[in-house]
């Protein structure tokens, strides 16, 4: 399951979750990130978006592999991460092998909306950058497909959210 392997992935990146019976707390330390990361999505491919988001936030450079089915989701989950990360400043470079190379400019908060794409994955991908600064999501009821309580729960967790 994506929502357990995140959970192990994270520490990597100083964020360890603990699930308790109120919730799960979720704790960061400081680390060293990496300038390169190679990854395989190949047993899930859904964590992709969340991760080249962080990724680019972080000036990681990374190559992603095992995409394929990301074409072929609600949405054509690498084209709309191509589309959306540009208003970061972010490129990313799409290869015929399924590996997905984040290029780099110099990360900025977006100004333009984030597109959703009627996809729930892409507005909890890019959710996280309103910790940097603010940011604007299309549509974000998309959420309502996986995660009814998201924005929420953003809320409980010091988030302003505005519904426009």
């Amino acid at each position: 399951q994506g929502d357990q392997a995140i959970v192990d992935w994270m520490k990597r990146f100083g964020v360890t979750t603990s699930f308790q019976e109120e919730g799960a707390l979720i704790q960061k330390r400081a680390v060293n990130f990496p300038k390169m990361m190679k990854m395989s999505f190949r047993d899930n491919p859904d964590l992709a978006q969340t991760i080249a988001v962080m990724f680019a936030a972080k000036d990681i450079y990374a190559t992603f592999s095992g995409l394929e089915t990301l074409r072929v989701k609600e949405t054509d989950r690498v084209a709309a991460l191509q589309n959306e990360l540009k208003k970061t400043s972010t490129l990313f470079d799409y290869s015929d092998r399924y590996d997905l190379h984040q290029l780099k400019g110099i990360f900025q908060i977006p100004t333009a909306p984030i597109a959703t794409y009627n996809d729930h994955r892409m507005a909890m991908s890019f959710a996280p950058l309103a910790l940097m600064g603010e940011i604007s999501i299309e549509n974000p009821s998309v959420v309502e497909k996986s995660y009814p309580g998201f924005w929420t729960d953003l809320e409980k967790a010091g988030f302003v959210v505005v519904y426009q």
